[in-house]
Formats: C-alpha cells, sequence, structure tokens
C-alpha cells in the first residue's frame, strides 16, 4: 500500500488548485486521484460552466464586503494566467459589464457603481449611447433609451478544464514527490489508526491527510466518514444556448434576484472563439451527482438527499421562496420542445431585444451540475461553496464561484493541511507573497 502526507480526491479545477498550492508548502509526498484520464473534464470543462472569472464587480446579488473577499481570492486565479498564460491557451480578454434595463434596475446600478468604484476603479458608468459602441446589439431594435450598465475593459473567459491540467503538470513537474493518478476511482476513504485509507480499483492509498474536492461526490465521502448528516444536495443543472450568428462582442450580464442568485441569463463569446455567442445558464434540478453521468443516480440516493428530512426542507426551501418557486417553473418551460426556445428567446431579449427563436440553437450535452447543498436541521437552501472540516481532512464543495476562487480557497486549504500534519510542515509565505503579492 503507497503511502503519502496528502491525498487530493478530485482533479477538477479545485482539485487542480489545492494539489498546486500544496507546492508552496514543504510537505513532501502528495498523490493527486482522479477518476477520468484527466483533469478537468466535468465541471470544470469549458463547455459547462460560464467560463467567467467573478471578481465581484458586476456580480450584483454580492454585497460589497462579499464581493471584496471574492476579489480577494480570485485574485490568485487571475495572477496566475497573467503570468503563466501569454499565449492565451487558458483564457481569453474580453470586455463585460452588468446591463439594467428599466429605471428601477438603473437606479441599482447607478447605486452601486457610486458604492463599489473606489474598490473596482476600472470600472465606467455607461448611458445608451456608449453601450451602443461596444454592444450594437444590446441597443438595436430597443423601443426606450432606458438602459445602462456598468462596465469593465477587461473580463476574463477561462478555460477551467485546461487551468486545471496546467495547475497539475505544473506542480507534478516543480516537485519530485508530486504525483497524479488519472482513471482511478476512488470506492471509499476510511480511518486506520491516526491515517487514512483511499480505496481504489487500482490500489489503496495510505494518507495522513485529505483533501475532497469532487463535487457533488464530497458531500457522500464526508457522510461516509461520519460528517455532515444534516446536510442534503439540491444538484442543479445548468444548459446554455448557441447563436447561429455572433451577437455580442463581450460578456453581457443581467442584474440579479436576490432571491435565486447568480441565476439571471448573461452572453457572452466562448473563451476560444469570439465568434460564438452563448445564452445562459438554464437551471433545473436533477436527481444526479453528474450532469448526463445517470450511473451517478445510485451515490445520488446515498447521500439521503431523497429521504423524508430532504424532501422536507425541499419543500420548506421552496414554499417560503416565491421567486425560486417561479425560476423553477420558467426553467422547467425552457426544456420543453418547440415552446422552450421560444420562451428562452423571450429571455434573451432583454440583452438582444431583436433575437429570435429561430436565431438560437439548443446546445445539445453542454452544461455542468451545481452541487447546492440545504441544511435538513435549518431547513434552508446554502448558496454557494461549502467547506465541511474533519480531523486532518477537508471537504469542498464548489458551485459558483468556485472555480473563480479556487486557487485562493485553495491557498487556504494548504495552510490548513500543514496544520494537520504538524510543527514540522509549513506553508512558504515569503515564495507566496512573492508569486502572488505585489
Amino acid at each position: 500500500m503507497a503511502g503519502v502526507d496528502v491525498a487530493v480526491i478530485g482533479g477538477g479545477v479545485k482539485g487542480a488548485a489545492d494539489f498546486y498550492a500544496l507546492t508552496y508548502t514543504n510537505v513532501g509526498s502528495v498523490v493527486l486521484i482522479e477518476k477520468y484520464g484527466a483533469p478537468g473534464l466535468v465541471n470544470s470543462n469549458m463547455m459547462n460552466n460560464s467560463q467567467t472569472l467573478h471578481i465581484g464587480d458586476i456580480e450584483t446579488n454580492f454585497s460589497l464586503a462579499k464581493a471584496l473577499a471574492v476579489r480577494h481570492l480570485a485574485e490568485h486565479t487571475k495572477a496566475y494566467l497573467d503570468r503563466f498564460d501569454d499565449s492565451g491557451a487558458l483564457h481569453s480578454v474580453y470586455h463585460k459589464m452588468v446591463l439594467g434595463v428599466g429605471r428601477k434596475e438603473m437606479g441599482v446600478l447607478k447605486a452601486r457603481f457610486e458604492q463599489f468604484r473606489q474598490h473596482y476603479p476600472h470600472l465606467q458608468y455607461l448611458g445608451f449611447e456608449a453601450i451602443a459602441e461596444l454592444e450594437p446589439k444590446v441597443t438595436e431594435g430597443r423601443e426606450s433609451r432606458g438602459i445602462s450598465a456598468i462596465f469593465s475593459p477587461r473580463g476574463y473567459a477561462v478555460d477551467y478544464g485546461r487551468l486545471a491540467k496546467s495547475f497539475v503538470d505544473r506542480a507534478v513537474e516543480s516537485r519530485e514527490g508530486f504525483s497524479a493518478r488519472f482513471g482511478t476511482e476512488v470506492a471509499t476513504i476510511r480511518r486506520e489508526g491516526l491515517e487514512f485509507v483511499v480505496e481504489t480499483a487500482k490500489g489503496d492509498v495510505r494518507a495522513k491527510a485529505v483533501i475532497v474536492s469532487a463535487g457533488a461526490q464530497s458531500l457522500l465521502f464526508a457522510k461516509r466518514l461520519g460528517y455532515a448528516r444534516n446536510l442534503a444536495l439540491l444538484p442543479v443543472a445548468g444548459s446554455f444556448y448557441h447563436a447561429r450568428d455572433k451577437l455580442l462582442n463581450g460578456k453581457v450580464y443581467t442584474v440579479q434576484d436576490n432571491d435565486v442568485p447568480l441565476a439571471a441569463i448573461h452572453g457572452d463569446p466562448e473563451a476560444h472563439d469570439a465568434s460564438v455567442t452563448r445564452f445562459g445558464p438554464t437551471a433545473k434540478v436533477v436527481p444526479l451527482m453528474e450532469r448526463h453521468n445517470y450511473e451517478t443516480l445510485d451515490d445520488f440516493v446515498r447521500t439521503g438527499s431523497l429521504g423524508k428530512a430532504s424532501l422536507l426542507t425541499f419543500w420548506e426551501v421552496v414554499a417560503s421562496h416565491p421567486a425560486l418557486r417561479a425560476f423553477m417553473l420558467k426553467n422547467m418551460v425552457y426544456e420543453l420542445p418547440v415552446v422552450g426556445k421560444m420562451a428562452f428567446a423571450e429571455t434573451v431579449r432583454k440583452i438582444v431585444p431583436t433575437v429570435a427563436s429561430k436565431d438560437l440553437v439548443f446546445a445539445r450535452n453542454v452544461g455542468g451540475l451545481r452541487p447546492q447543498v440545504m441544511d435538513k436541521v435549518k431547513q434552508e437552501l446554502q448558496m454557494g461553496q461549502v467547506k465541511i472540516l474533519g480531523e486532518n481532512v477537508i471537504f469542498n464543495m464548489t458551485p459558483s464561484p468556485g472555480a473563480s476562487v479556487c486557487l485562493g480557497d485553495g491557498f487556504a486549504d494548504a495552510r490548513t493541511v500543514v496544520g494537520f500534519l504538524g510543527p514540522s510542515f509549513s506553508f512558504d509565505e515569503r515564495k507566496y507573497s512573492a508569486d502572488f503579492r505585489e
């Protein structure tokens, strides 16, 4: 049985970032274990997410405090891209804006701009004419000139799948004791004395500490080790539509509904092809751990998320949030043949007023899964990232903006892990400061 200091389970962009972040420690042996044949093939695949680097500047559901916290972590990902991706293999840069339509939303954006401008000095507040110069399709055919936008000249469109591979490759190349095992599915993790045994069909691994960053599967591993018994999954699958022709030059977001955060659709060019405009995501609840992978239904059941307490919590969440209920019903319509595309086109017209349903094509087999979490005791939905800390083990579930903050959060996990391992292990603050602090 192989023995290591740390085992990282999951090769998506979060697990890969954890793996890379551990190179900033004196931990001698780390193994990354991923069940697929390469990193970043599930939710991190560029076709399965919004490809956006969220830094809090145009996400209108973020308070200023939340926005600055996200920016602090996301700047690590941005710094990595700026340093190691001169060729643009991992990302592209487009302008981005959040569009306010009508007097109420314009007022929200104006007040937000005044509050945020000193913290985000690159932001600009645009009126109709300025928007028209940048995004003519946004103003074309609009009956009213009552629109405004908060604008940033630099928005990162990130291929998080390739970024995951870059993290893994760079870690393995830079540290002799770091290795990655692909095509290796973890059956279970169990405690044996003071260590963990990670069981796989290709041999077991003994580790002193474990980081599990395996999407929805993280909750199943946590429960098997006796943690998070109060939590259940609410897996939300997102889909996208492609425009038949190029409609946007950059990322155009819409004002969020605070009752359904990060659910308002946006349109943007694909990370590696500016001629392709995507709109989305739609959203629907699916009883799976991975989108389009029906073999994961059994694992979803094993999380207890279909039990009586979980279903009652789901009912309570939906019953107490009319906006969420309306959102879910509307997104069910988007999945219907013919009628669905017509309904979605009506939503897209908030961004591009002249779009017709014939201008859109449903992107089949595109879109990932957000592992949202419900607390069965509090009977509430926990939005955003969930981190469960156990004895020498960390479990991460990272719906949006988890990919954006993956590296900053990875450094936090690395510091936690050296604390697990004892006083002879340390995090290299000097190297970290040199690379990620101006």
